[in-house]
């Protein structure tokens, strides 16, 4: 042990102190030792995989596929819709009725209306912020009255 470090009553180390203040060195331990191993293998098992892909092993012709080719997603056209004036109700109608005529996909009028009620809680709050401040104007304008 070197000099001047102690234990606690526990038989602890005392914070700061370690019998081995440079830590075990990196690459000794078993996670180490293995991932060492599997980056030695890797290009083996990778090849042994598209063999067998190759000869019809559809199982890895699967694994190979889905590590290799990125899964593709849906994407949609931005597609114009007139929403017109009205109420917030008015124009969830016209984005239904786009849907329904086949002028939306499901996804497209999903995220429209969406996209309306959000517009709607924040005009309606815009709406409260007013109505509180005209509340408030009119509580201070009657108490210096």
């Amino acid at each position: 042990m070197g000099s001047g470090m102690t234990r606690d009553a526990q038989g602890r180390w005392k914070a700061g102190q370690s019998p081995n203040p440079a830590g075990r060195p990196k690459g000794v331990g078993l996670t180490a030792q293995m991932r060492e191993a599997l980056k030695q293998a890797t290009p083996l098992v990778l090849k042994a995989m598209i063999q067998r892909a190759i000869a019809g092993d559809t199982k890895a012709a699967a694994v190979v596929l889905a590590r290799s080719i990125p899964e593709l997603r849906p994407t949609d056209e931005a597609l114009p819709i007139d929403l017109g004036d009205g109420t917030a109700a008015d124009r969830g109608r016209r984005v239904v009725d786009a849907l329904a005529a086949g002028e939306l996909s499901p996804m497209q009028a999903e995220q429209a209306l969406a996209t309306l009620t959000g517009l709607a809680r924040l005009i309606e709050v815009t709406e409260l912020e007013h109505r509180v401040a005209q509340v408030e104007a009119a509580l201070r304008r009657h108490a210096t009255d």
